[in-house]
């Protein structure tokens, strides 16, 4: 299980972080086990309050959920998604993860070529 944090800066509200912050907490097969930390890298009242603490917390933006869920069930990444995978969540080969990110960067090159 890794600890991730969602910070999307929205169009559709204010960009307050208890409006635009969302736990997504990812295990199972290809997720990086948990790892304890001696000093929290994040000062804020988060971990605190949930008790997170001494785990390593790693934030991702909303875009990066489909190209790590479709990396994971390994179907195509989402057509017109922006979205780069979080690599340093996965607990799979070097080989996969470079194939996921050289797939992940063609498909967002094809966007923009148009």
């Amino acid at each position: 299980m890794d600890m991730l944090i969602d910070h999307h800066q929205g169009s559709h509200g204010a960009g307050h972080p208890l409006e635009t912050c969302t736990p997504f907490i990812a295990w199972g097969a290809g997720i990086r086990l948990p790892q304890k930390v001696s000093a929290p890298k994040f000062d804020d009242s988060y971990l605190q309050e949930w008790k997170l603490e001494n785990w390593k917390r790693q934030d991702i933006n909303q875009a990066d959920v489909a190209p790590l869920m479709a990396a994971l069930i390994g179907v195509p990444f989402p057509l017109n998604s922006v979205g780069i995978i979080p690599v340093d969540i996965l607990d799979t080969s070097d080989l996969f993860k470079a194939e996921s990110m050289f797939a992940n960067a063609v498909q967002i090159l094809e966007q923009f070529k148009g």
